[in-house]
């Protein structure tokens, strides 16, 4: 758990169903707040939705500005609705994930929700200028579940009770795996991003190739080939590469077969790339 350690009311929990399952939804509160923070951090999650599209800074930036409105107009569960829309959306938003703890605690009696947000911001914005009221905050609503803990050991788990905690369960896993299922998307799109990248790159450098073929014409003639001054004069031959030149260019003007560009790239280890790529004013040795 973010913050380290169990909180107290796992620490000291009592043997029974209800004490058992109220620590677990705990737990897994927490645990929801740690997994979407750290996949954004890690870069991985990518959201779509209402905040897909080249809008989405604006929407996202005009559903929270709706969101504090709602909150300080006391329209509690439009508040909560906005701000759960706006940390689904965009994990590492800390001043979201504050606001909607804030809501969990005094307006929706969920403290175990709105401790694993309380953690998650904490983690977000450290050494914040609302750190502090987060931390208290977040005692606050051990507290809280540490009394309603208490108050079940006193008088016994009635179904209200039971059925209460199962249901705050219950939320709890259903938002672990819709988080764990965005970070799981994301990656897989990133990775077919990276494929496709590298797939058109392939494909231009092939159409490139065919064009300095098309465009020597497979015809050698003595004003394409190199000057004097731009081969060496004595020894191995060389070429001083200039801007515009490719392989198969070079090929095509020095032995009037573009095709040879394999023989000058063999004989150029460590200069000429394995896909033909030169460098202005690399010198190249023709064999």
């Amino acid at each position: 758990m973010i913050g380290g350690g169990q909180p107290s009311v796992c620490r000291n929990a009592a043997a029974g169903v209800s004490a058992a399952s109220l620590c677990l939804a705990v737990a897994i509160a927490a645990a929801v707040g740690a997994l979407a923070a750290t996949a954004v951090l890690r870069g991985a999650f990518t959201p779509g939705g209402r905040f897909a599209g080249l809008q989405r800074a604006e929407a996202l930036e005009k559903t929270f500005a709706e969101a504090r409105n709602a909150q300080l107009e006391g329209r509690v569960e439009d508040a909560r609705r906005l701000f759960s829309d706006l940390v689904l959306a965009q994990p590492f938003n800390a001043m979201a994930r504050l606001q909607l703890a804030i809501l969990l605690q005094d307006s929706a009696g969920d403290p175990a929700g709105a401790m694993g947000h309380f953690e998650a911001y904490l983690r977000l914005a450290p050494g914040s200028d609302k750190e502090e009221l987060a931390r208290n905050r977040l005692q606050l609503a051990r507290d809280q579940i540490a009394r309603r803990f208490g108050a079940i050991e006193r008088h016994g788990a009635s179904d209200a009770d039971v059925e209460r905690v199962s249901a705050e369960l219950a939320e709890v896993r259903a938002a672990l795996e819709k988080a764990e299922a965005a970070r799981e998307e994301a990656e897989a799109q990133r990775d077919k991003a990276a494929e496709d990248a590298s797939k058109l790159q392939r494909t231009v450098s092939g159409l490139q190739r065919q064009i300095d073929i098309l465009q020597g014409g497979g015809v050698s003639h003595s004003r394409n080939r190199p000057t004097a001054a731009e081969l060496s004069g004595s020894g191995p031959r060389t070429y001083r590469v200039k801007r515009g030149d490719t392989l198969l260019g070079i090929a095509q003007r020095v032995y009037g077969d573009a095709t040879r560009n394999r023989d000058i790239r063999e004989a150029n280890p460590g200069i000429v790339g394995e896909d033909d790529s030169i460098r202005e004013g690399d010198l190249l040795t023709l064999p």
